[in-house]
C-alpha cells in the first residue's frame, strides 16, 4: 500500500474508528431526520456545471405495505453539446454507507458521467430507517422506467456503491420477479451493464458470518455486528422484503447484463463473493469480481488514492464501451 492510503487508514482509526451496532442505528436515524444531511434534503440543491445541464425529475413511486404513492426527486445531469446518440448512467449512491458528505458523491457521479460521455440520472431514493430497501428499489425501478422513455436499454448502465450497489442489483432482480403484490407486472428490458462497488449485503449463513468475523480485524470501517444489524434497518419493519434484497440469496439473474463487482480485500463485505457466484451459476461468464488486496470498503470511489485509480479507470473504460481489463 502507498503512503497516502496508509496514512488515511491510520487517521481514520484514530479519529473515526468503527461503529458498533447501537452507534450505527443511532446515526442512521439522525441522518434520516436531519433535513441538512438527509438524502432528500441535500438533493434539492442542483449543482452548476458548464459540462452538464442539470435539472430535477419528479419520480412517483409506491411505498410501504399499503403501497401509498409518494413523490421523490431524481437529479438529472445531461451532457451539453451535440451527440450522435445519447447514453446514460443510472447512478445509485450509497447514502448511509460509508460515512461522508453526500455532495461528494454528486461530484463523483458527475465526473464519472463526464469521463464516460454519459448523461447521469441520480435518484434520491427513500432511505432507512423510515423506508425499507424495497421502497428504495421501487423508486429506482420507476426511475429506470422513465429513463427508458428517452434512451435505449443498451445505452443505459447502472452504477452503485455500498448500499446503493445493493439497491442497484436488487432492482434488476426485482424487475425479474413474476408477480408483485399478486399482480403480474411488465418486465422492463435489462440495461447494458451493471457496475457495483462493495454491495452492502448481510451474511447469508453462519459460514459467511464467520468469514466476516475473521476479516473484522483488518476492516477499518465496519464491524461484523454492524452488518448483522443492517437486516433490521433494511427491512424497516416490513415483513415482505425479499431475501435477495438483504443477503443476495436467490437472486433471479435471468438475462442479467455484464456485471462487475469490486471489493476491498480487507473489508468484511468481501465475504459475500460466494453468494454472487452462486446467483450467477447459470450465466457465470457475465459476472466479473475484482478484489483489491489491502483495500477498504468502497475504496475505488476514493480516487485520490493511487491504489484506487486503476479500478476507477477500469470502470470508466467499461462505461465508455471499451470493456474491462
Amino acid at each position: 500500500m502507498g503512503i497516502r492510503y496508509t496514512l488515511f487508514c491510520a487517521l481514520h482509526q484514530m479519529t473515526a474508528g468503527k461503529e458498533n451496532r447501537k452507534e450505527a442505528a443511532d446515526r442512521l436515524r439522525k441522518m434520516a431526520r436531519d433535513p441538512e444531511r438527509s438524502f432528500g434534503g441535500w438533493c434539492t440543491d442542483i449543482p452548476s456545471d458548464e459540462t452538464f445541464l442539470c435539472s430535477k425529475v419528479r419520480i412517483r413511486s409506491r411505498c410501504g405495505e399499503e403501497r401509498r404513492q409518494e413523490i421523490f426527486s431524481c437529479l438529472r445531469m445531461n451532457l451539453t453539446g451535440k451527440m450522435k446518440h445519447r447514453r446514460a448512467l443510472l447512478y445509485v449512491a450509497g447514502v448511509n454507507l460509508p460515512r461522508g458528505a453526500q455532495k461528494e458523491s454528486v461530484r463523483f457521479a458527475r465526473d464519472l458521467g463526464k469521463q464516460s460521455s454519459r448523461d447521469v440520472w441520480y435518484p434520491c431514493y427513500p432511505t432507512m430507517p423510515d423506508y425499507s430497501i424495497l421502497d428504495s428499489v421501487e423508486m429506482v425501478l420507476e426511475t429506470y422506467r422513465q429513463m427508458l422513455e428517452e434512451y435505449r436499454p443498451e445505452d443505459i448502465a447502472f452504477y452503485g456503491y455500498s448500499l446503493g450497489a445493493m439497491v442497484a442489483i436488487s432492482t434488476l432482480g426485482y424487475n425479474n420477479s413474476a408477480f408483485i403484490e399478486g399482480r403480474r407486472k411488465v418486465r422492463l428490458p435489462m440495461p447494458s451493464m451493471l457496475l457495483l462497488v462493495s454491495p452492502a449485503a448481510v451474511p447469508s449463513d453462519g459460514t459467511e458470518w464467520r468469514q466476516m468475523k475473521l476479516l473484522e480485524r483488518k476492516d477499518i470501517m465496519m464491524e461484523a455486528d454492524y452488518v448483522y444489524m443492517m437486516r433490521d434497518v433494511l427491512c424497516a419493519g416490513r415483513p415482505d422484503v425479499p431475501r435477495f434484497m438483504l443477503s443476495g440469496d436467490r437472486l433471479d439473474t435471468t438475462d442479467f447484463p455484464e456485471t462487475y463487482i469490486w471489493y476491498g480485500g480487507d473489508e468484511i463485505l468481501s465475504a459475500k463473493k460466494k453468494t454472487w457466484v452462486n446467483d450467477f451459476e447459470v450465466i457465470p461468464d457475465r459476472l466479473h469480481i475484482r478484489t483489491a488486496p489491502g483495500m477498504c470498503h468502497s475504496y475505488c470511489i476514493a480516487v485520490r488514492f493511487p491504489e484506487a485509480q486503476r479500478d476507477y479507470r477500469e470502470a470508466v473504460h467499461i462505461l465508455s464501451g471499451s470493456g474491462g481489463r
